[in-house]
Order: structure tokens, then C-alpha cells, then sequence
């Protein structure tokens, strides 16, 4: 009788273990990406899986295919193999050496019975760059695209990803990666004065996009690398502050603002010679015209030289931001109604003879007939 008792134990043993490996499936995993130096948890789904008592092939339960990646069995499970099969989940956690080689790593799920072999996923080790330090260019001129030099560690095999805030139909291109070097250039849907860009590096085998938390670490916010590049000044605005109409034998005034303060004057030793639209003794020059010029003339003790011919300049001091230019209207064109005509003020810089921006501006006013 007892022989017979301990009989079905072990018959329905087998029968109890026997579905854990015929039946065993994984369905789907999180969290596969590892990066080097860390320690990660990646849950596996499927039938039985909360059975599995080791990993890979060998008779050591706590390595991975490879070397510098060790894993273990996380407790407790989910669900029930032998209650519900098909919804049961497992905790592996794995700890990714410093040095660990990146790529693809093979996973082995072994279970006490094993009539229809194991389980296999993957993961795949990511490398723990950083970003160490960042090349900007200065241009010498209004600019479309410009490379961007990040330099660190690590950093081979880069994806990116870049944001540039306001800035609508820019684009990035990665132009090169080594372990130390990632050349980006940047491209912008129009010629700038200044423009801002956060890039992200991450190693594109974690895919075309990736988490934050897997990216290389970066300058700014531990994530991104927050770059400026600024090129020769330029007018951001022109305004009227006391408003845009002017009657005839009444001053208007104009406000042009440039992109940011002037420069100040350089300490290199050197005669004053101009550069573009600046000159090495500081301060920035903007040239203007008033359409129709022949209307206007200059306002008596406002400072500001005006001719009706050709282009007038004036210089704002370095620091200022803007200048305010004060004209008078002493009459309208023959054809201008008593409802008023419309006049315009144009600024140029660096480039006198194109009417594009940022080298070229312009606002429009109402000039009105006297009362």
C-alpha cells in the first residue's frame, strides 16, 4: 500500500512539473535596454514563466551569454503557473558591469523539467556615455547651418535627438561619432543672427528614439546639452513709441532694437577697422532709409543725421540694445489722401544690398496731410 501511495506522489509530481517546461512560452518583456554600470529590473511575461529556477545554459545560475552581465530571480512572482498559466510574470534583475561589452546579450530561462528545452529572450547592453565638454562655432556671418562639436566619453555609436524650442523646420544630422567625438550639424529653414538647439546623445542600439534615463549624460540638465550660436547682431524689431502715424510738421519716432546688446570693444591690441557691422572699438551700426525719403528731414536737437539720399547709420554704444531715431515729416507725396499714406522705415545690416532678414527690415507708418 505504501508503495503504491508513493507511486502516485511521484506520478502526479510529474504531472504538476511536466506542463512548466512542455508548455513553458514567454509572450513579452520590459525593459530589455542595459546600461553599463547599472543594475535593472526586466519583467518577463508568459505561461509558466514564474517557474524558471535559473538562467543560460550553464549550471550558473547568475550569468548571462557573455561576460560582465550577471542576473537573478527576483521574488515573489505573479500569478500561478499551476493555477493560471497563461498570466504569470518574473522580476529578473540584472547588474551590467562598467566595462561590459555593448551589444545583444542571450537570456536562458531553465526550469526543473525540461522535455521541450528553455526559454530565450534578449537584452542588450547600452554604453554609459557622457558629454564632457561642447565646441560652438562663432560665425563671422548671418547663418543657415553650423556644426556643433560634443566632446566626452564613450560616446561612440550615437543616436541624437534635438530640440530647438521655437524654431519650426530646423533639422540635425549626426555627421560623426567616435568614443570621444560627436560631430552635429544643424540646419535652419532661414538664414539667423542666433539660434538655440538641446541635443540628446544616446547609443542608437537602444533604437531610433530612447528614454531619457538610457541616454549619455549631458551638460545641461544631466540629459541635454543646451547650445548657443550667436553671429553678428542684428535688428529683432522696429517700433514707434509714440505711435505710428505722423502729421505733417510733427516728429515720429522710430525704435529699432537688435537681437541683443551691442558688443563691447575688443582687448585685443588693435587700430579700429570695421567687421561686418561692427568695429573692434565696440558698439554696433544699423543703416537705414525712410520711403519715401524726400518728405523727411532732421529733427532739430534730436542728435540724429538724416539725409534723404542714399543710406544713413547710425551707432548703438555697446551694452544698448536699441536706439531711438527722431525724424520730422515736413510734407506727404501730391497723391497722399487727408486719411493718411503709408510710409516705411528699412534697416540693413552686414549685407546692404539684399532685402532679405535678419540682414534686412522693415515696419510701415501712416504719414497724414496737415489739418
Amino acid at each position: 500500500m505504501k508503495r503504491n501511495c508513493l507511486g502516485l506522489v511521484i506520478a502526479g509530481l510529474f504531472f504538476v512539473l511536466q506542463p512548466a517546461s512542455a508548455s513553458a512560452k514567454i509572450d513579452s518583456t520590459t525593459n530589455t535596454n542595459l546600461v553599463q554600470g547599472t543594475t535593472s529590473t526586466v519583467t518577463v511575461r508568459g505561461q509558466y514563466v514564474d517557474l524558471c529556477r535559473r538562467f543560460n545554459e550553464s549550471d550558473n545560475p547568475s550569468t548571462v551569454s557573455g561576460s560582465g552581465v550577471t542576473a537573478r530571480k527576483k521574488a515573489p512572482t505573479r500569478g500561478s503557473g499551476l493555477l493560471n498559466p497563461d498570466q504569470t510574470e518574473v522580476d529578473i534583475e540584472f547588474t551590467v558591469a562598467p566595462d561590459a561589452a555593448p551589444g545583444k546579450r542571450t537570456v536562458s530561462l531553465h526550469y526543473l523539467v525540461e522535455l521541450d528545452g528553455f526559454d530565450k529572450f534578449d537584452v542588450t547592453v547600452l554604453r554609459k556615455g557622457r558629454v564632457t565638454d561642447v565646441d560652438v562655432p562663432s560665425p563671422t556671418n548671418f547663418f543657415q547651418e553650423v556644426d556643433v562639436t560634443l566632446n566626452g566619453e564613450n560616446i561612440r555609436n550615437a543616436g541624437i535627438s534635438v530640440q530647438f524650442g521655437s524654431i519650426s523646420g530646423a533639422t540635425a544630422e549626426l555627421r560623426s561619432s567616435t568614443d570621444t567625438r560627436a560631430v552635429i550639424r544643424l540646419r535652419f529653414p532661414t538664414v539667423r543672427a542666433e539660434a538655440t538647439a538641446g541635443i540628446v546623445l544616446f547609443d542608437k542600439a537602444c533604437g531610433s528614439t530612447c528614454p531619457p534615463r538610457l541616454s549619455y549624460t549631458g551638460l545641461s540638465d544631466g540629459v541635454k546639452t543646451n547650445v548657443t550660436i550667436i553671429g553678428p547682431n542684428a535688428v529683432s524689431s522696429i517700433t514707434f513709441p509714440d505711435g505710428s502715424s505722423v502729421r505733417v510738421g510733427s516728429l515720429l519716432a522710430i525704435k529699432i532694437k537688435l537681437v541683443r546688446p551691442a558688443k563691447a570693444a575688443s582687448t585685443r591690441p588693435s587700430p579700429i577697422v570695421t567687421i561686418g557691422s561692427a568695429t573692434r572699438s565696440g558698439g554696433e551700426t544699423v543703416h537705414w532709409q525712410l520711403v519715401p525719403s524726400t518728405g523727411f528731414e532732421a529733427a532739430a536737437g534730436s542728435g540724429i543725421a538724416f539725409s534723404p539720399t542714399g543710406l544713413n547709420q547710425v551707432r548703438i554704444p555697446p551694452g544698448d540694445e536699441f536706439v531711438i531715431l527722431t525724424v520730422r515729416l515736413a510734407q506727404v507725396p501730391s497723391n497722399c489722401p487727408q486719411q493718411g499714406c503709408l510710409g516705411r522705415i528699412q534697416t540693413r545690416m552686414i549685407n546692404l544690398n539684399t532685402d532679405q532678414p535678419p540682414f534686412f527690415k522693415q515696419e510701415s507708418f501712416t504719414m497724414l496731410p496737415p489739418n
